[in-house]
């Protein structure tokens, strides 16, 4: 389940209640991973919308994947 509020999002497991709350950035990642893609291709789009160099943008994003994975709001990608 989730609920957006302008450009940040928060998401509730149902199964445990847990809210995970996200700035505009992981708010983008969510709306992006609608679409089933890899961490690489994902990584790709990012660069797209924002001015970051590949390495910064897989530094940053793979903890916030991981974080969601292990809270079981993602099963992997």
């Amino acid at each position: 389940m989730n609920a957006k509020l302008d450009d940040e999002m928060v998401l509730m497991n149902i199964e445990t209640s847990e809210y995970f709350g996200m700035n505009p950035t992981c708010s983008k990642i969510w709306e992006i991973l609608e679409i089933n893609m890899s961490v690489d291709q994902l990584i790709h789009r990012l660069l797209d919308i924002y001015e970051v160099d590949y390495e910064t943008c897989q530094k940053d994003v793979t903890p916030v994947i991981q974080d969601m994975i292990e809270r079981k709001f993602l099963i992997s990608l």
